[in-house]
């Protein structure tokens, strides 16, 4: 009984690091925030249709454009964003909240998003009424894009 208590307790001490180890927001600069997050996404297996646009752009001054397809000159939809927050975890992705506002339609939507460690895949989910949790299809209209 003796060496089945010990071995619980070290496994327990072993794991503890693991089981209750939160994910550190750390600061990044909005400078490299923007090196990375600024410049053109894409995902050719997108349709190009309703929220699958195979293109977005985004510059360092708050604008966003977004087109239908990867090779169209003019963009479908385009606005304004705000940055609210920015941060690195534990892997070195980038995280950040942002809102984004459509001038063709009149929307606003958060947005919740994360680029890889690498710089080249952008995900992020985006919906009307809060900023989601976490970054899935459950939380609202999910992307996921490659840097071009």
């Amino acid at each position: 009984m003796k060496s089945v208590t010990l071995i619980l307790v070290m496994v327990l001490f072993f794991m503890a690091p693991f089981l209750f180890a939160e994910d550190v927001k750390n600061a990044i600069s909005e400078m490299e925030f923007f090196e990375v997050f600024s410049g053109t996404w894409v995902n050719e297996d997108y349709s190009g249709m309703l929220y699958w646009r195979q293109k977005v752009v985004f510059y360092p001054d708050g604008r966003w454009e977004e087109y239908n397809l990867i090779t169209d000159d003019q963009p479908e939809h385009y606005g304004p964003y705000t940055i609210e927050e920015m941060w690195t975890d534990s892997n070195g992705d980038i995280w950040f909240k942002f809102h984004w506002q459509c001038l063709v339609h009149d929307s606003k939507y958060f947005v919740l998003g994360k680029i890889s460690n690498s710089g080249t895949v952008l995900e992020y989910v985006y919906q009307g009424s809060r900023y989601p949790t976490e970054i899935s299809p459950i939380e609202g209209k999910y992307n996921i894009r490659y840097r071009q």
